[in-house]
């Protein structure tokens, strides 16, 4: 049943935020293979999709391609547009760390043109794509659109009214100058800003940004 995918995707979960992937590769397939027998799509995209987080964690990113591509054509059969749409950016995040660009620039200007047609915009999807666009325009040394993207960033990603709202605002900019020293440091400093473990999280995300941004990809496998 799907009731018996959904166990052991909780399994493999709970096995994956352990870092034991090889105990949650073998509860995703589980689940992965139930769903298949069901014959059900949302439930073959879920167990897809976390297949592919695994993949990605463990530095397989062809494996990881092929699963993401896998959710992406079953969520759309499930009617699930949101769950498409983020599994389309983290596509194009793997295409990134794959160094094609063009492929993924192009995925995320599809999405982006959708999504901000739309009314009321999804802000939060429009945060999730942030990443792979804003990648894509700074390795492309496409600095004029990539500071008109953060013009138009949504207001909770990068400009707030708190301290550490405003530093992760000037690690952008820093980044940008190519003072990547600078931008370390700032990234310290806005750590012993953070007030609770929300933001934390923040500037520990904005970390693995960075990394990705900088070609530290190892770095960044390991705080993903």
């Amino acid at each position: 049943s799907s009731a018996a995918s959904d166990v052991y995707k909780r399994q493999a979960v709970v096995s994956f935020y352990k870092n034991d992937f090889m105990s949650a590769m073998k509860d995703a397939v589980v689940a992965y293979d139930i769903a298949r027998n069901l014959e059900s799509p949302y439930w073959i995209a879920k167990s897809a999709e976390l297949k592919a987080d695994i993949f990605w964690h463990v530095y397989n990113y062809r494996q990881s391609e092929q699963c993401t591509h896998e959710a992406v054509k079953y969520y759309l059969l499930a009617g699930r547009v949101d769950n498409h749409r983020y599994a389309l950016c983290d596509l194009a995040t793997i295409y990134v760390n794959e160094g094609r660009l063009d492929d993924a620039k192009s995925l995320v200007d599809s999405i982006y043109a959708v999504v901000t047609n739309e009314t009321p915009v999804d802000s939060a999807l429009l945060d999730y794509m942030y990443f792979p666009l804003s990648s894509v325009l700074l390795q492309t040394n496409k600095i004029d659109e990539l500071r008109q993207l953060l013009k138009e960033a949504p207001d909770f990603v990068l400009f707030g009214d708190g301290k550490v709202d405003e530093a992760l605002k000037n690690i952008t900019v820093t980044y940008l100058s190519g003072d990547n020293g600078r931008a370390s440091t700032l990234l310290s400093d806005a750590y012993q800003l953070a007030e609770d473990e929300k933001q934390r999280a923040r500037v520990i995300y904005e970390e693995y940004r960075q990394a990705m941004f900088t070609g530290n990809y190892e770095k960044a496998a390991l705080m993903g």
